[in-house]
């Protein structure tokens, strides 16, 4: 999975963890990570 904002991908593992790579910095990371989770939310996963 992938996002622009900001510019990361993800890998998303059945155990619920999630691996981002690309981030430019740890705050950047956090953002993503949070982005992510309400992406995976919204899909209806808790």
């Amino acid at each position: 999975m992938r996002i622009l904002d900001p510019k990361t991908a993800s890998l998303i593992f059945r155990s619920g963890k999630i691996v981002i790579t690309g981030a430019r910095s740890e705050a950047a990371a956090h953002l993503a990570a949070r982005k992510y989770a309400r992406l995976i939310q919204k899909l209806g996963f808790n």
